[in-house]
């Protein structure tokens, strides 16, 4: 787990090395005012791509149950932030976020049986705010698929 923890953080000191003009109004709602989507004005561009803050609710979590040998399913089991790459195009003169990848760390809910946890999941988000994807209960020590919500900034 800790290797996973290390290569990840080398990672994001890598992708801010090389892509600073992404991270350009990292806080600030995406407009045509922001800097990485100004060149977008200036020359016709199809799309481009930013680092978005994200806000994940998963609305089902599907977890695998070893003894039952099946995937239960809990609802709006977790909550959580983390950081989002999202493609953006132009739509009427606005920018548009028609998908776009998420790494996310959740905060879950304690269910009696099972502690509160934290869980690692990349989800895949489609249509401004529809999510799937996958992760990892680090309480539970299990892998679980889920859906859900995703508000990109």
């Amino acid at each position: 787990m800790k290797r996973v923890i290390s290569l990840t953080i080398l990672l994001f000191v890598a992708i801010v090395t090389f892509g600073q003009s992404k991270w350009d109004g990292f806080f600030k709602p995406v407009s045509y005012s922001t800097p990485a989507l100004r060149s977008v004005i200036q020359r016709p561009a199809t799309s481009v791509w930013l680092f978005r803050p994200t806000v994940e609710l998963s609305a089902v979590q599907f977890t695998w149950n070893k003894e039952l040998k099946q995937f239960d399913s809990n609802a709006f089991s977790s909550v959580g932030m983390g950081l989002g790459y999202q493609h953006y195009i132009d739509v009427n003169g606005e920018p548009y976020n028609n998908f776009g990848f998420n790494l996310l760390m959740l905060m879950n809910t304690s269910t009696g049986k099972d502690p509160a946890s934290i869980s690692l999941a990349g989800t895949v988000n489609a249509l401004k705010f529809v999510s799937v994807g996958a992760g990892y209960n680090t309480g539970q020590k299990v892998f679980f698929f889920l859906t859900g919500v995703t508000h990109n900034f």
